[in-house]
Parts: C-alpha cells; sequence; structure tokens
C-alpha cells in the first residue's frame, strides 16, 4: 500500500495484493485506488480493510504487508502496521526493500560536506543549461562537433526523492563533461547579459578542478551499482531470498571497493582525465585545526601526508562506510529471520529447531511435520539444489507431483513467495493518475 498527491491536490491511496497463482507464479495485482480524506493510520486501516472486504480476502489469510517508511504506515505502535497486526498477527512488516536502498545511498552521499558540493554542481549545471533553450543549443552544438561518433545523451536533473536515479546525472556529466566546459566558455563570450556571464564563469570555475572530477570517478561507479540493484529489486515476481542476497552481493561489492588499490587507481584516473581536459590536478590542502573544547593539545593533531590520502580517509572511505553501516542497519528488518530461514530450505541447509519453530508458525503449519518433510526433501535427488530459485522449485514441485509430498513445505514457500519485496507496484500504480484525471475530465 502506498498514497501520493494527485494533480488535483487529492490524496490517493493504491492498494496492491501479491500472490501465488494456482500454476505456481508469483502476481502483483492492483485491487484499488481510492482518495483518502486524511492520512491517519487509522483511516488509511480502514481503507485496506475495505479493498480487502471489496475483493473478498480473509485477512487471516495474510501473511506480510510492506509499506515505505512514512511513520503513518510503517510505526511500530500506532502506525497502520501495527494496526494491522492487532488483526492479523502473522502480517509481518517488510520495510520496502527499495525504499531502504534509496535511504542508504542518501544518507551515504550526504555524510562528506565536499560529496554534498559535488551533487549541488551537477544540479547547477543542468539549471542552468536546460533553462534556456538558447544555451541547450549551445550546448547540443559543441556535443555534435566533439561527439561525432557517439550518441549524445542530455543532461539529467538530480531527484530529490530517488537518490540511485541519480546515476544517470552523473553518467550525462561523466560522459559530457568535455562538452559542458567548452560549452560554458562560448555562453561566456557569446553573451551580453552580465548575470548570465557571472553564472556561466563560475560554474566553469568550480567543475574546472581535480576535486569536482575526483568525485565524479569515484561516485559513478558506486551510483551505478546501487542504480543495478535498485532496478532489480523492483522485479515483481522477486522473492525476499534473492533480494537479500542481492543486497548482500552489493554491500560486498562497496567493502572490495574500500581499498588503498582502489583509491590509488580512482585518484590516476581523475589526473588522467584531468590532463586531457586540461585542468590542473590538484586538490588545495585546506588546514584543519581541532577545536580546543574536543582537544587542547594540537600536537595530538594528525597530519596527512598528501592530499591523496586525506581525500581518501575523510572523503572516499568515510562515504563507504557509512553505506555499508546502513545497510546492515536497513536491511536488518523483522523479517529477516524469516527470509534467512527460508534461504537455508532453498539451499536444502538444515535450519535450527528455533527456525523450525519460527517459521512454522509464521505460516500456520506443524512444526514436528514441517521439520520431516524436510528431511525428505533435503535428501530428494530429484531437486536441484545447485541455485534452485523460488519460483522454479514451486514449479518444480507442482510440476512433478512432490507438493502432495511437501503438504507443509509447499505452504511455507507458498507463503514465503507471497510475502513482498518493494512497494513498487503500488507506486506504479500512481504514474497512470495524470492520465485518469485527463480522461475523466475531458467533455464528452
Amino acid at each position: 500500500m502506498d498514497e501520493a498527491t494527485d494533480v488535483t491536490h487529492h490524496e490517493q491511496a493504491a492498494i496492491i495484493v501479491r500472490y501465488v497463482e494456482k500454476d505456481m507464479t508469483i502476481q502483483e495485482r492492483l485491487i484499488w485506488v481510492t482518495a483518502v480524506e486524511n492520512t491517519t493510520a487509522e483511516n488509511l486501516l480502514q481503507t485496506l480493510l475495505g479493498a480487502l472486504k471489496m475483493v473478498e480476502i480473509d485477512t487471516s489469510k495474510i501473511v506480510s504487508q510492506c509499506y515505505d517508511g512514512a511513520a503513518n504506515m510503517s510505526g511500530g505502535i500506532s502506525g497502520v502496521q501495527s494496526r494491522l497486526k492487532e488483526i492479523q498477527p502473522r502480517a509481518i512488516y517488510v520495510h520496502c526493500f527499495g525504499h531502504c536502498l534509496n535511504l542508504v545511498i542518501a544518507d551515504a552521499m550526504a555524510e562528506v560536506q565536499s560529496t554534498r558540493n559535488f551533487f549541488g554542481s551537477v544540479q547547477s549545471i543542468y539549471n542552468f543549461i536546460e533553462s534556456s533553450p538558447h544555451r541547450h543549443a549551445i550546448l547540443e552544438s559543441v556535443m555534435k562537433r566533439l561527439l561525432t561518433d557517439k550518441r549524445i545523451k542530455t543532461l539529467k536533473s538530480l531527484s530529490e526523492t530517488r537518490w540511485t536515479c541519480r546515476a544517470e546525472a552523473v553518467n550525462s556529466i561523466a560522459e559530457n563533461l568535455q562538452s559542458i566546459l567548452q560549452a560554458l566558455e562560448e555562453i561566456t563570450e557569446r553573451t551580453t547579459r552580465p548575470r548570465v556571464m557571472a553564472e556561466a564563469q563560475a560554474l566553469l570555475k568550480n567543475i574546472s578542478t581535480f576535486e569536482f572530477v575526483l568525485h565524479m570517478v569515484a561516485l559513478q561507479p558506486m551510483l551505478n551499482k546501487c542504480k543495478i540493484v535498485s532496478n532489480f529489486l523492483q522485479s515483481e515476481d522477486l522473492d525476499l531470498v534473492t533480494a537479500l542476497e542481492t543486497v548482500t552481493s552489493l554491500k560486498e561489492n562497496l567493502l572490495q571497493m574500500r581499498s588503498d588499490e582502489e583509491a590509488s587507481a580512482i585518484f590516476s584516473r581523475a589526473k588522467t582525465l584531468c590532463d586531457g581536459l586540461c585542468i590542473d590536478a590538484d586538490i588545495p590542502r585546506r588546514p584543519r585545526k581541532v577545536s580546543r573544547r574536543i582537544d587542547d593539545c594540537s600536537e595530538n593533531e594528525h597530519e596527512f601526508t598528501s592530499a591523496q590520502e586525506e581525500w581518501k580517509v575523510r572523503s572516499y572511505f568515510q562515504v563507504i562506510d557509512k553505506a555499508v553501516a546502513d545497510i546492515d542497519r536497513h536491511f536488518n528488518q523483522e523479517a529477516t529471520d524469516i527470509i534467512r530461514t527460508c534461504g537455508k530450505i532453498l539451499r536444502k541447509e538444515k535450519p535450527s529447531d528455533d527456525e523450525f519453530n519460527k517459521i512454522a508458525a509464521q505460516f500456520d503449519v506443524p512444526p514436528a511435520e514441517l521439520k520431516t518433510e524436510f528431511e525428505l526433501y533435503a535428501t530428494d535427488e530429484g531437486i536441484s539444489q545447485a541455485n534452485i530459485s523460488l519460483p522454479g522449485l514451486l514449479k518444480h514441485l507442482q510440476t512433478s507431483g512432490r507438493d502432495n509430498v511437501y503438504k507443509c513445505l509447499s505452504k511455507v514457500l507458498i507463503g514465503f513467495a507471497s510475502m513482498p519485496v518493494t512497494s513498487s507496484s503500488a507506486e506504479r500504480a500512481f504514474s497512470k493518475m495524470g492520465i485518469i484525471k485527463s480522461i475523466s475530465s475531458a467533455p464528452l
């Protein structure tokens, strides 16, 4: 379930149901989009219950619920998720994985002032060029001259809410940096307006620096990797095991990037790029003194031996450390234990007795029968152990008739497959609201 404001400034709520079809395919279906008078948790809960009643879904069948991090939805005391649990205690809450990853990137990129300044410059470039058809035409003309054998990539604005989409904005700057620099020079020479000249000169001075290029080279691969994972997390038939494994893989990849060798390679690539653009490859040293309120012994202050070391420690490593720490924090959810236990089942790794009891209670099956069925399943040579996916396993159990043998296990897996990964489907429903409003208001 998600909410958004439409073009007429009315609040709308979209409700999606995720379930497993009889043919064992995972489906997500929009069941209702309705206007809501207010967005209090109680009112949203009644809207949700009314939608479920309309399509004749018994609340006792609910195994999970997924929302973004808004307090009225996710609040553990009086949010929609806690109120629904009073009706159905097994309705475990999943904080939308897409929103979690977005929070990770937003917090990490805001951790360091120089990184915040970099994104400010990226947005300033877009605002300055795209706010004027004349300036846009100058940039386009320069691109056509310099990029004769390449497809022109237009500038992108930064998104305030979808941080993973900022990869596109940085990619467009990286691919067009030479064109942008030359276009700013031409604008400075051609314009007769003092304000435009001043803005162009300021932008040119700001981005013709090694520090700007260095941040672009360092952040671009991070953002692109996060964007790939974010897009994958929005797949409708994705299961939580695969989603968590993908996020874990992203975390491990970020940790691999946190090395002296990788930092040196980034520094070298930035210097090579600056040499090709005739930009001075140097970072001005900014002496920093520790406040006497923190340490009144100045001799204790650490001195960096080079600008590269200072950037590595105070910027590059700090951004990665923040991202890794936030991945651990945001993805350690109420459903994590269930996800890991079901992951063990898929890999035929025996869960502990406590884990068996927990998933048996969650999906309403006898724990002893579930444990016995797993022991048979683990030695069943007709079920491949290597890299089997949840949808693939469900399909195989049905087509081979093994769902009649592993009844409790099948119920657990079907219930787990019904647990949503993100609330993206609800958000996608809002993308059509403008069209619906236009059609409904059009004269007959």
